[in-house]
C-alpha cells in the first residue's frame, strides 16, 4: 500500500462532480478515502498520548520522524461499518433509533483517518485536512462537512465529535 493510493483517493474526491453528501458517489468516494488512510495508518505504530483533559484518552500515529496529531481513543473506531450504516440512513433519510454516539464515531474516524495519515504524508501540512473537512466538501463551498451531515441528521449535535453522549439527541 502506497501513501499515494491515500492522495488518489483524496484527489478523487476533488474531481467529483458533487459536494453533496447526501449523494452516494461522494458517500463511495468518501468511505474509498477512509479504506486508503486506514491501509495507510495501519503501518504505524501508535503511541499514547498524555491528556490534560480528565476523563478523555488520546494517541497518535508515529512514524520515524513524524507524529500525527491527537486522535480521541473513545470516538476513533478505525472501521468503515458505521460510515456504510450512516450513508444508508441518509439515503433513507431514517434517523429513528439511530445511535447518536455510533454516528459521531462513524464522521470522526472518518475525518481524523485522513487527517492523520496527511500528518503522516506530508510535513506541516494541515491545509489540505482543514479545507476539506472545514471549508465544506468539493463543489459545495457553502458550509462545512459537518454542518452538511448535520443538516440531514437534523441536528448539529449528532456531528460534534468531541460531545458527550449524554449531550447528544435520542
Amino acid at each position: 500500500m502506497s501513501a499515494h493510493a491515500v492522495e488518489r483517493a483524496y484527489q478523487a474526491i476533488q474531481k467529483s462532480q458533487s459536494g453533496d453528501i447526501k449523494n452516494p458517489q461522494i458517500g463511495k468516494l468518501l468511505a474509498d478515502l477512509f479504506g486508503e488512510c486506514a491501509k495507510f495508518l495501519g503501518g504505524f505504530a501508535r503511541v499514547r498520548l498524555k491528556s490534560k483533559v480528565p476523563e478523555k484518552e488520546y494517541f497518535a500515529f508515529e512514524g520515524k520522524d513524524k507524529i500525527s496529531r491527537p486522535v480521541n481513543q473513545a470516538l476513533y473506531v478505525g472501521e468503515v461499518s458505521g460510515w456504510n450504516d450512516l450513508l444508508g440512513r441518509i439515503a433513507k433519510r431514517d434517523f429513528k433509533r439511530a445511535d447518536a454516539l455510533k454516528i459521531t464515531e462513524a464522521i470522526y474516524t472518518v475525518a481524523i483517518s485522513f487527517c492523520a495519515a496527511i500528518d503522516l504524508l506530508k510535513k506541516g501540512d494541515q491545509k489540505t485536512p482543514g479545507t476539506f473537512f472545514i471549508s465544506g466538501t468539493p463543489k459545495n463551498r457553502s458550509g462545512s462537512f459537518e454542518r452538511e451531515v448535520a443538516s440531514i441528521c437534523g441536528s448539529p449535535r449528532v456531528c460534534c465529535a468531541e460531545r458527550q453522549q449524554r449531550d447528544l439527541p435520542r
